[in-house]
């Protein structure tokens, strides 16, 4: 019996228009201290970085990431990145990048639920949106 390749060259092409599309969009960046969880988030995300081609970059200080915001993602003016921050990390990050032209969104995730005083000090940032991390992982 003879397989045919047609239906997996199909497959493998629209994959190849999608990674070409939408990857150079939206670089994945995650700011989280805790050395355990990043490779958890590396690995979760290493499967969806790979079809996509939406390359995840993971930090666990908050100077690396804004250096890499300015001096590596503005490199091309196209990309638009996702950041996926801890909520320790988020007030010293995202003042710092926020108003970057290469943020398309920024994620807070939280431990907890955030504070009346925090969602007021985020409310000013049309990019920053909340999630819990538990329902994240």
């Amino acid at each position: 019996m003879v397989e045919s390749n047609a239906g997996h060259n199909l497959k493998q092409d629209l994959v190849e228009k999608h990674r070409n599309v939408v990857g150079q969009q939206q670089p994945i960046i995650i700011v989280n201290g805790n050395k355990d969880q990043n490779k958890i988030f590396e690995q979760s995300f290493a499967e969806y970085s790979r079809v996509t081609n939406r390359p995840l970059y993971v930090f666990d200080n908050v100077d690396e990431c804004c250096d890499f915001v300015y001096e590596q993602a503005s490199s091309n003016e196209e990309a638009k990145c996702i950041v996926l921050v801890q909520d320790q990390f988020a007030n010293e990050l995202i003042p710092s990048i926020v108003h970057a032209e290469q943020i398309e969104d920024i994620i807070i995730l939280n431990e907890n639920p955030p504070s009346q005083q925090e969602r007021e000090s985020m409310r000013e940032y049309t990019k920053v949106r909340e999630l819990m991390k538990s329902y994240f992982l």
